[in-house]
């Protein structure tokens, strides 16, 4: 595969970034905190995400391996090659079924179709297994082209927002039903937490370190904190969030599936990802391992999976973020007897590590505690050991 830059990997993440479920995540925020602690919740959440995407995500470049490659170094059982992958690859499956459902059923509604031929045409007339099926380069070509065209619309959203409320009301908003910050910063890093985890697929291939930094910023963190923080300014006075009934009030019926046929292309990175990890398990072509998570995808979205997203969300908060822990846990031990030690435990620490967020979900989303819990344990596992 060709060498890419930043100017390739940016597009192909700023699409993620600026789509419907961000707007959602915004919403959220602003239900139950003020503007300033939902603003920072999404500034201070992208910082982690960012850090994670350079840090976590340049393994790949730095090793020249796939995500699950990294991951299956420090388990190194028959078992978890084939586990970990898998893994990955439902996560971003989920997402994609996500995208073709929301774009194919919006597509319907533009053309009055039935709801299985606009989620065929979505899936096949906008390429989402073709555009999957390009390479890094040209898929950063083809994805600029659709960012630019989704910051047009949400441009024209925001502008008709702000016509309809004063600034003052929103920096002066107060919920009801508060929370704290802890909560909100989890609620921004859990939302795009599994795709963090197979940031390696994208940075294998790239130039330079410099690529990794420059795509993270352009990519991640600006658009990610304006669209989420403009989600905030959509949803701060009203009182659900349906964001198709939300756009119909500002715009016209029509133009939010307009929007939701645009921005959710990014179910063509859903489909890229899982792709590869296909490849690496069995062999296979990396096209037809897309068109495979493609079709995947594609009969979830029948099944409507976007009716399980919040139980899909909380599942996906608990297994992955540990993952990415006993990768940053054992590049934090210097001492080679020490990743030995911390390799021959790392499954026990996944699932002691699991466990433990599992009991924390009632009090707040666990992601951040999962993410320094494998190294946590394995601290205290030496130490036990020292004193016995």
């Amino acid at each position: 595969m060709r060498k890419v830059g930043w100017q390739s990997i940016s597009p192909i993440f700023a699409d993620v970034m600026i789509s419907p479920w961000n707007l959602l995540v915004g919403g959220l925020l602003i239900k139950f905190l003020p503007t300033i602690q939902a603003l920072l919740s999404v500034i201070i959440g992208y910082v982690i995400l960012s850090s994670l995407f350079v840090f976590y995500g340049g393994l790949g470049f730095k090793k020249k391996e796939q995500s699950s490659e990294i991951i299956n170094e420090i388990f190194g059982s028959k078992i978890t090659k084939y586990l970990v992958p898998a893994i990955l690859a439902i996560g971003q499956i989920g997402w994609a079924s996500i995208n073709i459902e929301l774009g194919g059923n919006s597509l319907a509604k533009i053309f009055s179709l039935p709801t299985f031929s606009g989620l065929v045409l979505y899936l096949y007339a906008l390429h989402l297994i073709i555009l999957g099926a390009l390479d890094l380069f040209r898929m950063g070509i083809v994805k600029l082209l659709i960012t630019i065209s989704s910051v047009f619309l949400l441009g024209y959203v925001f502008i008709l927002k702000i016509t309809h409320v004063w600034l003052i009301d929103f920096i002066s908003y107060k919920p009801i039903d508060y929370r704290s910050l802890l909560w909100g910063v989890s609620i921004v890093v859990a939302s795009l937490i599994s795709f963090s985890t197979v940031t390696p697929d994208f940075f294998q291939n790239v130039k330079s370190k410099k690529d990794i930094v420059i795509s993270t910023l352009l990519g991640l963190f600006i658009p990610g904190v304006l669209t989420a923080s403009l989600g905030c300014f959509l949803f701060f006075d009203t009182g659900n969030f349906d964001l198709i009934a939300l756009i119909s009030v500002l715009t016209f019926p029509i133009f939010p599936h307009i929007l939701n046929v645009c921005t959710n292309t990014d179910g063509s990175i859903a489909i890229y990802t899982p792709g590869l990890k296909l490849q690496n398990m069995f062999g296979i072509n990396l096209k037809v391992g897309i068109i495979i998570s493609g079709l995947i995808s594609f009969s979830l979205a029948m099944l409507h999976a976007s009716s399980y997203l919040e139980t899909w969300l909380k599942i996906l908060s608990l297994l992955f973020p540990t993952l990415i822990g006993l990768v940053l846990a054992k590049f934090v031990l210097q001492k080679q007897a020490d990743i030995d030690e911390f390799k021959k435990i790392a499954l026990l620490i996944y699932f002691v590590s699991t466990a433990i967020s599992i009991g924390l979900t009632k009090l707040f989303p666990p992601v951040l505690i999962s993410l320094v819990l494998p190294l946590l344990l394995y601290k205290c596992f030496r130490y036990l050991k020292s004193i016995t």
